[in-house]
């Protein structure tokens, strides 16, 4: 649904982008032909170019902005928002976190504005709907006579209608058909020979996407003013005098009961076509200002385009070792690259006795009072991990630090300098790069977090936490998995789900490729299942390429299961008959053993018939 309205912004922006100069330059052109292409086009483009992602026009890639973007980071302003760092909370961890917090959470005007906008878009296709309906109604309906002419069928009614035309269908009464109904038929048969009732789909298709933009109106009446343009000049091309044909107009003007979506003989306003057909020839050079649509489109691509200078990682890596290696080395301070300062209001981090060596580098331990994860504001712990670090969990997993991170951990866990618990009130200063070994035991709630700060010997077996194997799997349906592992072919169940492109927390697949992208032995493993198709595939295929991962490998047509409820109400059923010991971690662990060609989005979805059959919590 967001998706849906931020396109719609864009395709509005492109709207008025296009539409603006070409009312000041053409609109009052008699190139008729050329003015409906370029209406049609402007139409055209508000649909395609929101969907269009030409990273080279980015702003961000022009040499001076991303000149002036480098020397503002170099006296340390952030021109990009910083990529978050991985989170070690998980998701049930979270939703704890969150059911914990009893403040009173801002209203979300942004979802309220999405809802109406979808209300809106189907309120329009529905009377849409309708009233197409009841044209076709019209069409046929008190109908005395139909007759048809190379291939136009010309119908005849009894009834006080007036005139129009829609498709290959050309609807008049009789008395009409009595007094002028060879000029009006071939003002209709204009419509019909130039497709005006396609242009009419086209335009009703743009202003579903934008019912609440009043310049996707006027340009529907600039739209149908042209067909009436057209109309008028075909008529007169067949020989039909202008004085003649004037007077049927002005006579035809005072019925107002016109079809207001078909192409009608009394549409627009008498004056201003009668004045288009007697206006003189314009000069043929002027059909040179249609140029303004190519610089537009090249505006409307800029500000599109996400830029391939997302920010200098690169230059933030070798910051960082360079004050890790300045803080070992007896050079002077001045040397050191200054780095953020995370002090503000609601985080406590009380500077005791910091030494002008330290006071630029970012603090081991800060505590935020208000940390808006999602949309929700919990209290939060973030612990600096620096390169280097000994990080070592409760389970026995254990890595030394690749990627300079700062990892979150809930407000209500225990943090620990050397073994003593810190007072998250009155948190002393600590340069981050003071760990030596960070211990964390997460298999009990609160969790508890200990920080050594003297000199430990870190075994040779530990490895760094820079993942260099991944398995993506592409699941199909627009679903996307990866593993920090080579996973075996048809096994789904152990698959983290991710995204293609950014989800509303800002994450997406790039984010797991952060750091590994820059190991030259990286390899990894694409999995499609025999429901991805080939754009899904050449869509992983084009994120490795702009992440400059060049060492992949594709496997396609690897079966996946589903299961139906009643399969998985069946499977529940055993498991309670031969263990009803279990509980839920024993399920998921049978489950893994038995069932790996399970997509593991689906045992999540059908959790809750488990549950009830076995009873578990």
């Amino acid at each position: 649904m967001d998706a849906i309205f931020i396109y719609a912004l864009k395709s509005a922006f492109v709207l008025i982008l296009l539409y603006v100069p070409y009312t000041l330059l053409l609109s009052k052109e008699d190139f008729f032909r050329m003015n409906r292409i370029v209406v049609l086009g402007i139409l055209i483009l508000s649909l395609v170019l929101p969907l269009c992602n030409v990273k080279p026009l980015s702003i961000d890639n022009q040499p001076i902005v991303r000149h002036t973007q480098m020397r503002l980071i170099e006296v340390g302003v952030p021109v990009h928002r910083q990529m978050e760092t991985e989170d070690i909370w998980t998701a049930e961890e979270q939703r704890d976190e969150v059911n914990t917090v009893s403040k009173e959470q801002p209203f979300d005007w942004w979802r309220v504005l999405c809802v109406v906008y979808i209300i809106g878009m189907m309120t329009v296709l529905l009377v849409r709907i309708v009233q197409f309906t009841r044209m076709g109604v019209v069409i046929r309906k008190g109908c005395l006579w139909k007759t048809k002419e190379n291939g136009i069928t010309i119908f005849c009614h009894s009834e006080k209608v007036a005139p129009f035309s829609w498709l290959n269908n050309i609807v008049i009464n009789a008395d009409d058909y009595e007094e002028m109904g060879h000029e009006i038929i071939l003002h209709e048969n204009g419509h019909i020979r130039c497709h005006h009732s396609l242009d009419i789909i086209l335009l009703t298709l743009v202003q579903m996407i934008q019912w609440w933009n009043p310049i996707s109106y006027l340009l529907g009446r600039s739209l149908r003013d042209l067909h009436e343009y057209q109309a008028d000049d075909y008529v007169l091309r067949q020989g039909v005098s202008i004085k003649g044909y004037v007077t049927l107009l002005i006579r035809k003007a005072l019925d107002t009961s016109s079809y207001v979506l078909a192409n009608n003989f009394n549409h627009s306003l008498i004056k201003k076509r009668v004045a288009m057909m007697k206006k003189n020839k314009s000069n043929p050079w002027m059909r040179g200002k249609v140029a303004f649509v190519l610089p537009m489109v090249v505006v409307a691509l800029s500000a599109f385009a996400t830029p391939e200078f997302v920010k200098p990682i690169e230059d933030v890596v070798q910051t960082a070792k360079a004050t890790s290696q300045a803080l070992h080395s007896d050079e002077d301070a001045s040397q050191i690259t200054p780095r953020e300062n995370y002090t503000h209001d609601n985080v406590t981090n009380k500077a005791n006795s910091v030494s002008e060596k330290d006071k630029n580098i970012p603090p081991l331990v800060r505590y935020t009072k208000r940390d808006k994860i999602g949309k929700r504001y919990v209290s939060t712990f973030s612990i600096c991990f620096p390169i280097g670090t000994w990080v070592e969990h409760k389970n026995g997993a254990s890595f030394k630090e690749e990627a300079n991170n700062r990892y979150g951990f809930r407000g209500r866990d225990t943090i620990k300098i050397d073994g003593v618990a810190i007072d998250k009130e009155n948190i002393p200063y600590i340069p981050s790069t003071a760990a030596k070994k960070i211990e964390i035991d997460m298999t009990r709630k609160p969790a508890t977090v200990n920080i050594i700060t003297h000199d430990v010997v870190m075994p040779d077996s530990i490895k760094d936490n820079i993942p260099r194997v991944y398995t993506i799997g592409i699941k199909g349906h627009n679903r996307i998995g990866f593993l920090t592992q080579k996973v075996t072919k048809g096994e789904w169940i152990d698959f983290f789900n991710t995204s293609y492109e950014k989800d509303k927390y800002g994450y997406s697949i790039r984010n797991e490729f952060e750091h590994s992208k820059r190991k030259p032995d990286l390899k990894v493993y694409i999995y499609a299942s025999n429901e991805a198709t080939q754009r899904e595939i050449d869509h992983i295929v084009s994120i490795m390429k702009e992440l400059g991962i060049s060492n992949y490998e594709i496997s396609k047509d690897i079966p996946i299961k589903h299961w139906t409820d009643a399969e998985c109400r069946s499977w529940a059923r055993h498991q309670r008959e031969i263990h009803p010991e279990y509980d839920s971690n024993y399920l998921f662990d049978v489950l893994h053993k038995e069932e790996k060609a399970l997509d593991i989005l689906d045992f999540q979805d059908q959790w809750h018939i488990i549950k009830e059959v076995y009873g578990v919590k």
